[in-house]
């Protein structure tokens, strides 16, 4: 993300038009929109769609006074979005949370294209979760990690796509997956960058079962030092955290992956299976197998 102070050169030093010059244009190479049942509609949080775009250079749009949360997340080129007075360059990575009751106007960048993702998100309980999460303070950060992002949007896809229609509660929880991840993002971006380091290490070697003894010394710090930044920033202990994602990757290999639990807790270095659906209950609050039965 980038505030433009002249926008005009920014076009004029690529020999095209202004943004924002001329009524409203629907300029598009693609278009691909995957939409809620009506069954699902009024739900105390619900997925409306998802949608993937390509937008040529003439594209021009604006949304007015939402009553939704648009969450967009641009994976090629640009555009341009006129916020607030501001005109705010979203680029590749960038995160946009559009909140209700605000104005945006869009532009697509000077590249000519912009290809981005939308996720549209509603609900009378979207406010206050929101507020919990700390996102309702956030309006535009860059993903270090996209995957999370367009895993949501595939799950979601997936969801829209099959039959019978699910019920709410799929619907619901992939919202909430989603927000999660949102917040989990920020909140990294926004750690000092000892511990962001630290943080991706551990994403990164998950299955190589990361032990505080190895961050020790992988970064140069006593155990200690790394508990502290642990707690003072994530509000947890270095031990806790690491069992946290593991368990968090374990659903993903059982779910998305397909794996047995057998496969799974020996994919995480647990000694027995027994060991592992007793550390996975205490996480999810159901075993293994109900939980690969069940999503």
């Amino acid at each position: 993300m980038k505030i433009i102070e002249d926008i005009s050169a920014e076009f004029e030093k690529r020999k095209m038009p202004g943004p924002f010059d001329g009524p409203l244009c629907c300029d598009l190479s693609e278009n691909l929109g995957f939409h809620a049942s009506p069954l699902e509609e009024g739900s105390l949080l619900w997925c409306r769609n998802a949608i993937r775009n390509v937008a040529l250079a003439k594209h021009r749009s604006r949304i007015v006074n939402p009553d939704f949360l648009s969450v967009r997340f641009v994976e090629g080129g640009s555009e341009y979005l006129l916020y607030e007075g501001k005109y705010i360059r979203i680029e590749p990575g960038d995160i946009t949370l559009l909140k209700p009751g605000r104005d945006y106007a869009f532009h697509t960048g000077p590249e000519g294209f912009c290809v981005k993702y939308n996720i549209t998100v509603k609900g009378t309980a979207l406010d206050d979760l929101l507020k919990k999460s700390r996102l309702s303070e956030v309006f535009c950060f860059s993903l270090s990690e996209r995957t999370a992002y367009l895993r949501s949007f595939e799950k979601l896809v997936r969801h829209f796509q099959s039959e019978p229609v699910p019920g709410r509660g799929t619907n619901a929880a992939l919202c909430l997956e989603l927000l999660q991840n949102l917040a989990d993002a920020n909140r990294s971006d926004l750690l000092p960058r000892p511990l962001q380091e630290i943080v991706h290490f551990i994403e990164r070697n998950l299955e190589k079962k990361p032990a505080p003894e190895t961050l020790s010394r992988t970064f140069g710090l006593c155990k200690s030092a790394v508990n502290r930044l642990f707690r003072k920033h994530l509000h947890t202990s270095t031990h806790r955290y690491i069992a946290e994602r593991k368990m968090e990757l374990a659903g993903r290999l059982l779910t998305e992956d397909a794996l047995s639990v057998k496969e799974t807790a020996g994919r995480l270095g647990f000694a027995t299976q027994f060991s592992f659906s007793r550390e996975f209950k205490k996480h999810f609050g159901v075993s293994p197998k109900k939980f690969s039965r069940t999503n």
